[in-house]
C-alpha cells in the first residue's frame, strides 16, 4: 500500500465523515428548536 494511498484515504474519511456529522447535528438541533418552539406555544 502506497502512503499516497492511505493518506488519500484517511482524508476522504475525515472530510466526509465531518460533513455528515455536521448535516446530522443541524437536523437534529433543528428539530429540538422546533419541538421547543411547540411546547412554548403550547403553555401559552
Amino acid at each position: 500500500m502506497d502512503w499516497h494511498d492511505l493518506i488519500s484515504k484517511v482524508i476522504i474519511g475525515l472530510v466526509t465523515g465531518s460533513i455528515a456529522a455536521y448535516l446530522t447535528a443541524r437536523y437534529a438541533l433543528g428539530r429540538y428548536y422546533k419541538e421547543k418552539w411547540w411546547d412554548k406555544r403550547i403553555d401559552l
